[in-house]
């Protein structure tokens, strides 16, 4: 076995006093030691001197390889000699470090955002939801019906009676103006065939109605009336059976009767 050089001795007999190491654990530790620089090849011829002449020099080295085993024993031994109050230590310094901080201090209260939500109080809010607001959908454009069909004319002149009632009505109408005419009142004549175009103006009888009034008219001396009246009845009734009743009245030598 290599003996330690007398730097080595002091280092190790100085860590022995301090870390208070037993013998055999000294010795141990030398023995190891020892063993590694056996071990240990010679040194290249290819190295410099400065690294050769480090090498050479093992002793400072090994003493402090010796003294680093040392303390390592050393740590070992006190560390299998732990109290559990020791162990639990650990747990107590977390336990610490969870607690939380204190609170920090109102001298400088934090400052308001620039923009705060608002809020709305619980009384202010509806008890039921609001109504979904209706979905207006595309305005439907105004439905046009198409013309109705124009109806033709009717020719209010030759317009038959509705009823039975009617034709009964305008019959009694034209007798009673007949009867009137005959008894020379042509105010009560002519009352009766107004009386007729204002019920019936496109009566069945309007034929008769017409050849009547200007028979009247000549019994009440209205000539010109008379001939106006002609006029109406040769437009509306080119070929009037009623002619021959009125060849000998005051319209029939009108110069304007044929027209």
């Amino acid at each position: 076995m290599s003996k330690l050089s007398p730097e080595a001795a002091a280092i190790l007999a100085a860590a022995r006093k301090d870390l208070d190491a037993s013998a055999e654990v000294v010795a141990r530790v030398r023995s190891a030691v020892a063993a590694r620089v056996e071990a240990e090849p010679p040194a290249s011829a290819v190295r410099s001197r400065t690294i050769w002449s480090n090498v050479a020099r093992p002793g400072p080295i090994v003493a402090l390889a010796l003294l680093g085993a040392v303390l390592a024993t050393k740590v070992v031994a006190s560390s299998s000699k732990t109290t559990p109050k020791a162990i639990e230590a650990p747990s107590d310094m977390l336990a610490e470090n969870a607690r939380p901080s204190d609170p920090p201090s109102d001298d400088h209260p934090p400052s308001e955002p620039a923009d705060p939500i608002p809020t709305f109080a619980v009384t202010s809010l509806p008890d039921r939801p609001l109504p979904t607001p209706e979905r207006r959908g595309r305005p439907s454009e105004p439905h046009i019906a198409p013309p109705a069909a124009t109806a033709p004319e009717i020719d209010k002149a030759k317009a038959p009676a509705t009823t039975t009632d009617d034709l009964l009505e305008e019959s009694r109408l034209l007798r009673s103006a007949q009867v009137d005419l005959q008894a020379h009142r042509a105010g009560a004549a002519l009352h009766s065939l107004e009386e007729h175009a204002a019920r019936f103006p496109g009566g069945v009888l309007r034929e008769e109605r017409l050849t009547l009034r200007v028979l009247v008219l000549c019994e009440s001396g209205d000539v010109d009336a008379a001939r106006r009246a002609r006029r109406e009845l040769d437009r509306s009734f080119p070929a009037t059976s009623h002619a021959s009743r009125l060849a000998n009245s005051c319209a029939a030598s009108d110069p304007e009767g044929a027209r």
